[in-house]
């Protein structure tokens, strides 16, 4: 079950990739590109914490 935010983040994507008129991808690719953005923010964060 998502959290409602990303529920609502969903909802906004599938609207802008209607509206720009790009086919909605499969779930996977989405699933893999959310890991990957939350991945490279901790990681940055992380950098940025021990930089501090």
């Amino acid at each position: 079950m998502l959290h409602p935010s990303g529920y609502a983040h969903t909802l906004i994507a599938k609207a802008a990739l209607e509206a720009l008129g790009i086919p909605e991808p499969s779930s996977l690719p989405l699933v893999l590109l959310a890991l990957m953005s939350f991945a490279l923010i901790t990681r940055r964060n992380a950098i940025r914490q021990k930089g501090e």
